[in-house]
């Protein structure tokens, strides 16, 4: 009889544990509590449980935690200790809380980290590699990685005594070492990484920037068996040069199973949705923190005549929501600088006319901070230059450039200024689009510099916004932009939104 492994895999589970969507609490299948109860349908003695990260930070429940009990051991490590995971990974949003949260998270689970290619405080935080053991005798080495273009993203205050090696060369090294020194049945990688080509073709789906590495590792190194992924949020199951590999979509929707044959050394990998009921072990463990997290989100902050609903998140990025310019107001509100920068999210929702927590946590749904950067003329059209890229023309008419609708949907990289007016001309070739910029109806000034605010995340050139790593630091404001809506709402009662079409996109 032919011997086989099964694992079975989660990521990017950014919080979510209940089964509803916390914007207006409608059911849906995700969360872990329907995690758990439906991994108990698949597990038998030789299935391994592991986590791909991405946890501590995504969900309105992780927002008020972090606020309110960060010193204490995460409800994630509690709900991964009760479920029974045997290892799991780091993700980079692990590192959105600083270097103590961090160590919190990890020092709370009572499983092996996999995570070889980090070090925290000049010590690796893994092993090289596990070696695991089944009770059918099978040996298998394993071993995780994280993305290093943590660095691209992360203010240096986030990443005090940490060094995370290059994905790719930790992988190859690795891999060389289990083939010199082991006798196993099987190699499989964790990273949280996801795939910078198309698993088929090999043509380039993104920026070859260093930060997924999952074709390249594939294509280029060989013994590996299994590829576990992540960070990218895709439904992916498939086989690429040999190496089973996918990932998983985010918030708890998608359970990854893993099965592989040592003797025909054959395997597969299949997507599975959490569609039995919620554990009620579960739901008991986080019924107090639910209820909190609850009533804090229903909390009325003020009202506002102004229409801040989102119906359509294209048409409120072609012609700028007033939800945007309300956004950018506070930034500039609370920084003073000359002009403001941000995102639509992907899902946003917008605000009701009787604002609450509950909305601003389901439109600005990043643990971001404002950073506020000097800007001559010159780089703020490079700045736009950039933004403009997010358009295409696509059968004659304005759509989305195919490189931010996937893989990865990647919206939160077309910003929006307030501060000018300027015109974005979708037909022109990247670089050129940008045709108009004025100020206060004068030609903006090219050789001027400007205060501009923007999220912590794009300041340090995040979405490859690389002119933003030239800018002198005016000012680094560590005040969570969700922090800084709400507060802004509570002076003022009854919200003035400064709308202005100040974005014209054409053809």
């Amino acid at each position: 009889m032919s011997k086989s492994f099964t694992i079975l895999a989660t990521s990017d589970m950014h919080g979510y544990v209940m089964p509803y969507i916390y914007s207006d609490n409608s059911p849906a299948e995700l969360g872990l509590a329907k995690i758990h109860t439906t991994l108990q349908t698949l597990k038998d003695e030789n299935t391994l449980l592991i986590d791909n990260g991405d946890n501590i930070v995504g969900s309105p429940l992780t927002f008020y935690y972090n606020k309110n009990y960060s010193d204490k051991p995460h409800f994630m490590a509690t709900m991964m200790n009760e479920m029974g995971y045997d290892y799991y990974n780091i993700g980079n949003h692990e590192f959105n809380q600083g270097p103590n949260v961090l160590k919190n998270y990890m020092g709370a689970l009572q499983m092996p980290c996999l995570t070889g290619n980090l070090h925290v405080d000049n010590k690796p935080v893994s092993k090289p590699y596990y070696i695991h053991t089944f009770p059918n005798g099978i040996r298998i080495a394993l071993f995780g990685m994280v993305t290093q273009h943590i660095a691209a993203w992360e203010p240096p205050v986030n990443l005090i005594g940490i060094e995370v090696e290059d994905a790719f060369e930790y992988c190859k090294k690795t891999v060389e070492q289990i083939k010199k020194n082991e006798a196993v049945d099987a190699v499989v990688c964790v990273y949280h990484g996801g795939y910078e080509k198309d698993l088929h073709t090999g043509e380039p789906t993104e920026n070859q920037n260093g930060e997924n590495w999952g074709y390249k590792i594939c294509t280029e190194i060989e013994g590996l068996d299994i590829l576990i992924t992540g960070h990218q949020h895709q439904g992916i199951a498939d086989v690429c040069n040999g190496v089973i590999t996918g990932q998983t979509k985010v918030n708890a929707q998608q359970i990854m199973k893993y099965t592989f044959d040592v003797d025909s050394r054959d395997g597969k990998c299949e997507l599975i949705n959490p569609t039995y009921e919620p554990d009620a072990r579960i739901l008991e463990l986080m019924s107090t923190l639910e209820e909190e997290c609850q009533k804090w989100l229903d909390t009325p902050l003020g009202t506002t005549k102004a229409h801040l609903k989102v119906e359509d998140e294209l048409e409120a990025r072609e012609h700028k929501h007033p939800i945007i310019s309300f956004i950018n107001q506070v930034m500039l509100d609370h920084s003073k600088a000359d002009l403001a920068a941000t995102a639509l999210f992907l899902n946003a929702k917008g605000f009701n006319s009787t604002i609450t927590m509950r909305d601003i946590v389901a439109t600005y749904v990043y643990a971001n901070t404002m950073v506020t950067l000097e800007m001559d003329g010159h780089t703020v059209k490079e700045f736009l230059e950039k933004s403009a890229e997010y358009f295409a023309v696509i059968d004659g008419k304005i759509g989305v450039s195919p490189l931010f609708d996937g893989p990865k949907p990647m919206h939160f990289n077309y910003d929006m200024m307030d501060g000018l007016d300027y015109t974005i001309k979708v037909s022109n070739p990247i670089g050129s689009r940008i045709i108009s910029m004025t100020q206060d109806g004068k030609p903006f000034d090219m050789d001027k510099k400007y205060a501009v605010v923007m999220s912590n995340y794009r300041s340090t050139g995040g979405g490859d916004f690389d002119m933003c790593k030239r800018c002198r630091v005016l000012q680094n404001d560590q005040t969570d932009m969700v922090d800084a809506l709400a507060q802004y709402i509570l002076d003022h009662p009854d919200i003035p939104v400064y709308h202005r079409d100040n974005i014209t996109v054409i053809l």
